[in-house]
């Protein structure tokens, strides 16, 4: 069993070194390039900025060139009031006619406006939806990454146990074969170390299907190896001001909604602009030509510019435009809450996030201590145990709590980056 393990982990730390090394910067650079959400959110974001345009507001003309023709075959007969009779059969006849017309709407009750101002806070709402889909994919990304790395020293943590239930083993064994303690403490010693080694091979099990949940999350594919960093890093230095002013200015969500209000202000100038007039100037060259083998006229041929204007006013249409509008205004009213109760939700995630990071960094200052403790404590039973002034329980209580301190460490490690992970998110400091 002892070498069965012992080959297990120098097949893992090879494999680990072949591996290339992600840091969170690259991590973040891949998911940008790489990942669904955000592509589909980009190619989102393209088509509104593809309908920001002139053209889809109304001011631009609109310029079509028509054409037709046709031949045909008839018989012919024709009666004059003179008496003369005109009788034929196959006569061809032909027609061809082209046209080119401009029709521009100068005047729409101010509607053409409104739809373009519209249009471009559709455009900005699509950037702004496109930035919380970053935001959002960001802070997944990181918080995958520093789970693998969480994971990663928890079996870090597991393995430096194994070294000293490895080392109470060897003096256990020493102790029966020499008769000074009962076999139990040497059962017991190799139950735990047992234990510890099969926890450090599920450990690992685990990490890799991590990793294959944060390869997804990159858009690439699961089997594709890599390694994580073996430390955490926070950053204690934000205050409540800095957090608070960084989110009222520069929290996406809250800027989403912002101009989500102005869209549905448009929507209302659009519809009150149909309760104007609408003039339209046309201008065109026209051209016809009609030709026959029989009757009065052989040849007939026409061209020339024509130009004009069409003035449309719609006086009643079923009250269709009267519920439209008093359903623009709900839907106006129905943002503005939105918008509210973004600002309330906000500035309660900023408390609440603020509260636990403080309490995530004063939790992480105790386990820092708390280990130091906990190694002096489990080196001192373990000299104890050596030269016979104490029992492998007391041994054995000091190596669960450095084990128990260990993984509180590395928690209180990924409670903190956690936590500043969500306030970076809240302070919009992902996305520029």
């Amino acid at each position: 069993m002892k070498n069965v393990f012992l080959y297990g982990v120098l097949l893992m730390a090879w494999s680990v070194q072949a591996q290339e090394l992600l840091t969170p910067e690259q991590v973040v650079e891949i998911a940008l390039k790489n990942n669904y959400d955000i592509t589909i959110s980009r190619e989102q974001a393209d088509l509104a900025k593809n309908n920001y345009t002139l053209g889809n507001a109304g001011f631009l003309p609109s310029v079509n060139l028509n054409a037709s023709g046709n031949t045909s075959t008839n018989n012919f007969k024709q009666n004059l009031s003179t008496g003369v009779v005109t009788e034929r059969t196959g006569v061809n006849s032909n027609n061809l006619s082209a046209s080119a017309v401009m029709t521009w709407t100068v005047f729409d009750g101010f509607k053409m406006f409104a739809t373009y101002d519209k249009l471009q806070a559709l455009n900005e709402l699509g950037e702004l939806a496109l930035k919380v889909q970053i935001e959002n994919t960001v802070s997944s990304v990181l918080l995958a990454y520093y789970d693998v790395v969480r994971l990663k020293q928890e079996k870090k943590a597991n393995d430096n146990s194994i070294k000293l239930y490895n080392e109470r083993v060897q003096i256990a064994d020493q102790k029966f074969k020499l008769g000074l303690t009962a076999k139990v403490d040497y059962l017991q010693a190799r139950v735990d170390l047992n234990a510890l080694q099969s926890a450090s091979i599920t450990q690992q099990m685990t990490i890799e299907n991590s990793k294959a949940d944060l390869n997804v999350l990159l858009g690439r594919k699961t089997d594709i190896a890599f390694d994580v960093l073996d430390t955490i890093v926070v950053d204690p230095s934000i205050s409540l001001d800095e957090l608070k002013s960084g989110a009222e200015k520069q929290n996406t969500l809250l800027k989403y909604n912002e101009r989500n209000v102005l869209v549905t202000k448009k929507a209302i100038q659009e519809f009150n602009g149909s309760l104007y007039p609408r003039l339209s100037v046309n201008a065109g060259y026209n051209y016809s030509r009609t030709a026959s083998e029989a009757g009065l006229v052989a040849l007939n041929r026409s061209n020339g510019p024509t130009v004009g204007f069409t003035a449309t006013w719609n006086l009643f249409n079923g009250r269709i435009l009267n519920s439209q509008i008093r359903n623009a205004h709900v839907q106006m009213d129905i943002a503005e809450v939105q918008l509210e109760q973004s600002k309330l939700i906000l500035e309660s995630q900023v408390f609440q996030s603020w509260n636990n990071t403080q309490l995530a960094f004063q939790i992480l200052k105790l386990e820092e201590d708390n280990i130091l403790l906990a190694k002096e404590n489990v080196t001192i039973a373990m000299e104890r145990y050596k030269v016979g002034n104490g029992t492998s329980i007391e041994l054995q209580q000091a190596q669960q709590s450095f084990d128990t301190a260990q993984l509180r460490l590395v928690t209180a490690r990924y409670n903190a980056i956690t936590a500043e992970i969500n306030l970076k998110r809240l302070r919009g400091e992902y996305v520029k």
